[in-house]
């Protein structure tokens, strides 16, 4: 169970970040004079029941195909292995926030994805979120809440397991638990948490679109 564990997560990598194999991986401890901050809620609600959340990224600056890549993640729960201590927890949802060093330039949320047991479940359709890492400041992309969700039934009617990430500005209270996790993260920073509605993917919504529950 655990080799098919390490193995679906490899193949996860792959998929989202885009021909790793050649693909060129961003550093998230990037220790230049020019280096900049992000940080990105990332978590789920507490009976989603996956495993590992991703948000996978890549350079949009880059003079190289394919362009440096990288994932965002939160290890959930594993079967072996070391799991994220939560940042936030209640008996709604649970998460991490998490604080990267990045080198200046644009780049773009551009994969997700969710994995229970050797089986992951990822976005498809191309999307992007666009942010810029600036010299000495810190960037906010917002917080990313993984739900479970049904997304039809098989030939024997039993539901199909979906997921989508509720998207919501948490600026003040996340850039808050960050300077606790990160002594040298600039006092101010720049909200880029992105509208989705206006993006209209049907893997990310507000808050208020997600379905009342019985």
């Amino acid at each position: 169970m655990a080799y098919m564990s390490r193995l679906a997560a490899l193949f996860l990598v792959a998929l989202l970040s885009g021909c790793v194999a050649t693909a060129a991986k961003i550093p998230m401890d990037y220790a230049g004079v020019d280096a900049g901050k992000v940080v990105v809620g990332l978590g789920s609600t507490a009976d989603a029941g996956f495993y590992e959340y991703y948000l996978a990224f890549r350079r949009l600056d880059a003079e190289v195909e394919p362009p440096p890549s990288g994932v965002f993640t939160y290890v959930q729960r594993k079967v072996f292995g070391a799991t994220d201590k939560p940042d936030y927890k209640n008996d709604e949802e649970l998460g991490v926030v998490l604080v990267k060093s990045l080198a200046p330039g644009r780049y773009e949320i551009h994969g997700l994805s969710v994995t229970q047991y050797d089986s992951s479940l990822g976005s498809r359709i191309a999307f992007s979120i666009p942010f810029t890492i600036q010299p000495g400041q810190t960037t906010y992309l917002g917080n990313y809440q993984g739900q479970r969700v049904a997304r039809g039934k098989n030939v024997f009617g039993m539901t199909l397991p979906g997921f989508v990430f509720v998207v919501s500005d948490r600026f003040d209270a996340e850039l808050a638990l960050a300077h606790k996790k990160s002594a040298t993260l600039p006092a101010s920073g720049q909200n880029a948490t992105p509208d989705v509605k206006s993006l209209r993917y049907p893997l990310l919504i507000s808050p208020d679109m997600v379905p009342k529950r019985e």
